[in-house]
């Protein structure tokens, strides 16, 4: 059984918490101009009492995931709280925000990731063999696929189909022309 957190670990919680505090200002920067900020870290949550019992409290429950661990993360929030800015939390006024952010966000987000590179694989077909099959190869051994001559291949990024496209070279390499866009992308890995 775990006895505590490591160094590292508290720093790595440190810092997710501090992007969280920022998404957290900037979710309610239309609302309320808020200036949180990281006083403590508790990890027993027999300390944490931040409202009496009876209080109303909101719940904001985030899904958090790190590499391949998921976890929750969850926010309260005390109803007294949000007392001076409900007249502001109006339904119509709400949706015209989310909308102006979301157009802005959409923005940002082009932004920053357009020089992200992604992983493009371009699947000429599949083969089935069995072990004895594939221990028999030999160099000059040819494979045949479920892929027909002439058939539009696969084209995935990051492991999700977004083209069909034609294989033919260009300048002595392979290369695969796109024909068309994948409406919505599905699963290469099926």
């Amino acid at each position: 059984k775990k006895q505590g957190f490591t160094e590292i670990e508290f720093i790595l919680l440190r810092k997710v918490m501090e992007q969280f505090i920022v998404s957290f200002r900037n979710a309610w920067i239309h609302y309320i101009e808020l200036t949180p900020s990281l006083s403590r870290i508790e990890t027993n949550g027999q300390r944490v009492q931040i409202t009496s019992p009876g209080e109303i409290v909101f719940i904001v429950t985030f899904r958090i995931g790190i590499g391949q661990e998921e976890g929750i993360l969850n926010c309260c929030i005390p109803a007294v709280l949000l007392d001076p800015i409900s007249g502001k939390l109006d339904r119509r006024n709400r949706f015209s925000i989310v909308k102006t952010q979301r157009e802005n966000n959409e923005e940002v987000l082009r932004e920053n990731i357009k020089d992200t590179s992604v992983e493009l694989r371009c699947e000429l077909g599949k083969s089935f063999l069995t072990i004895d099959e594939i221990n028999l190869l030999q160099p000059g051994d040819v494979i045949k696929t479920t892929r027909q001559v002439g058939e539009p291949v696969d084209i995935a990024c990051n492991s999700l189909i977004k083209f069909k496209g034609e294989v033919g070279t260009q300048s002595g390499k392979y290369a695969v022309r796109i024909l068309r866009d994948v409406q919505k992308g599905i699963s290469a890995r099926a």
